[in-house]
């Protein structure tokens, strides 16, 4: 077996491993689920879709969370996405345990076609989900939920030729960074996706051609 290498660039450093989770800014989630019959929710900065069909969010937690609990127990969960406004009552979800505070008092809660994953109504999204997938993967589970409805407030809705649709602007949602750590909150557009690329071509870009490495050199590996 060949090992190709080249020398590594003089301006990058080394860090450590779980630096991966400092790089990324992540829209930040409360995470719904019924407990011993009570609405509890969770804060998770880790969360994102995992498939668009069908439709699915996927999420990593601590396995101690008290949550977990309704989850695994109901096979359901709700994404409930706040806004900036709403920051306190983000991180108060993820200093509080469910073990030590009733969060079923932070306000209305309602229930849709899953009938036991609650959702918070101050939200201005609510996703409910069906679990699917469940992955033991070290400290953390990572789970994932296919969405079998979305609830949003209707002053962040579009209505175009597609359909209805979030405006992720007008909702803006907040972003946890553990630069700091903070919360933080979305900038400015710098393009549009899957148009912005243009006529972009490497080969007129100084940048790139400044970069070019030399060629690789074959190193047997041991």
């Amino acid at each position: 077996t060949v090992l190709m290498s080249t020398p590594i660039p003089d301006r990058k450093v080394e860090v450590a491993p779980f630096q991966v989770t400092a790089a990324l800014c992540t829209t930040t989630v409360l995470i719904g689920a019924l407990v011993d019959g009570k609405p509890n929710y969770m804060t998770i900065a880790w969360c994102s879709p995992a498939t668009h069909s069908p439709p699915s969010f996927m999420f990593a937690c601590n396995k101690t969370h008290h949550t977990n609990k309704g989850i695994f127990a109901n096979r359901n969960f709700s994404v409930n996405i706040p806004c900036v406004d709403q920051v306190q009552l983000l991180d108060y979800c993820g200093v509080h345990s469910g073990t030590e505070v009733d969060k079923a008092h932070l306000g209305h809660s309602f229930f849709g076609i899953t009938r036991t994953a609650p959702m918070l109504a101050r939200c201005p999204v609510c996703f409910e989900c069906t679990l699917t997938h469940q992955l033991d993967l070290g400290v953390h589970f990572v789970i994932v939920g296919k969405v079998e409805k979305v609830w949003a407030n209707e002053d962040i809705v579009e209505r175009g030729p597609q359909g209805e649709a979030i405006d992720v602007t007008r909702l803006n949602p907040i972003l946890f960074s553990f630069c700091g750590p903070s919360y933080r909150s979305l900038g400015p557009a710098h393009g549009t996706a899957w148009k912005t690329a243009g006529d972009y071509d490497p080969a007129r870009d100084p940048a790139a051609l400044a970069t070019i490495s030399p060629a690789p050199t074959p190193g047997a590996i041991p």
